[in-house]
């Protein structure tokens, strides 16, 4: 399996949908550097695809850092432009790797919302609250 450049997975079914949640991050000093949490749904044989992706990597060109840009869901829909979303939210957690199961649990806590939007069954509006 591929860990897309992480050092760390962790993969876990989501219950009653058929997706699972993927958890990639880097340590060092004992902290989390850097994290994507993805909601994955089955492609083809043992290949799983991105619907719905957080992610934290402040150094990189083009990543993201959540505690200046705030936090948002990159939704990639199956038959219409890639969007972020915007949940409404409390403040967010100094330690990054309590942001990342926060992040992972929304995920796993609003799967099937997320599934509908990547598939337009439902619009990209009033995403439910994070936290």
């Amino acid at each position: 399996m591929s860990r897309g450049g992480y050092e760390n997975v962790h993969i876990k079914g989501v219950p009653g949908t058929g997706f699972r949640r993927v958890s990639r991050f880097d340590t060092g000093s004992g902290e989390v550097t850097r994290f994507a949490a993805q909601l994955q749904k089955p492609r083809e044989l043992e290949e799983y695809e991105t619907i719905a992706q957080f992610d934290y990597d402040p150094i990189s060109p083009g990543g993201h850092d959540v505690y200046s840009e705030g936090i948002h869901i990159d939704v990639y829909r199956r038959n219409a432009t890639d969007i972020k979303l915007w949940p409404s939210h409390t403040g967010l957690p100094d330690s990054r790797g309590k942001l990342l199961r926060w992040c992972s649990e929304y995920l796993e806590e609003n799967a099937k919302w997320l599934g509908s939007v990547h598939l337009g069954v439902k619009e990209p509006t009033d995403p439910p609250r994070y936290p």
